[in-house]
């Protein structure tokens, strides 16, 4: 049996994978918005994700200490997080 400690642990590292992941694909959209002339890209998260607010804010971070522009918007359903690259 899995211990509540133990349950907790998983969470806290299925939440680090997920920003991961959103990071790895942000960056892959950017690169491919960039190409096609598009200054901006997006991902919409959904409200039932677990630690949402953590998600966004270490999403929110990476980017912008990479220079870029974030917006956050907060959607019916779903977080939106705009990532733009135009403006310096």
């Amino acid at each position: 049996m899995m211990t509540a400690e133990e349950a907790r642990k998983i969470t806290f590292e299925a939440k680090d994978e997920f920003v991961k992941d959103a990071i790895v694909i942000l960056h892959e959209r950017v690169k491919s918005n960039a190409k096609k002339g598009v200054s901006q890209t997006k991902m919409e998260i959904h409200h039932k994700v677990p630690f949402m607010s953590e998600i966004v804010s270490d999403i929110v971070e990476h980017f912008e200490n990479l220079g870029y522009a974030v917006t956050v918007s907060d959607l019916y359903t779903t977080v939106e997080i705009i990532v733009s690259w135009w403006e310096e």
